[in-house]
């Protein structure tokens, strides 16, 4: 039997002004695994795509 496969999208804003840095993408992932964790993900797995720079 395969394990069931869930997808959950956690979006940050566009990261355009002086003052934004690496914090915008943890609170990203933070807010991700919490909704997984809350659909019952017992050990979610992140994928990053490629930040602009």
């Amino acid at each position: 039997m395969l394990p069931k496969i869930e997808i959950s999208n956690s979006d940050f804003r566009p990261l355009d002004h002086d003052i934004d840095d690496v914090r915008k993408i943890a609170d990203a992932a933070k807010a991700g695994a919490a909704r997984a964790i809350k659909a019952g993900a017992r050990s979610p797995t992140f994928y990053l795509c490629e930040i602009p720079e």
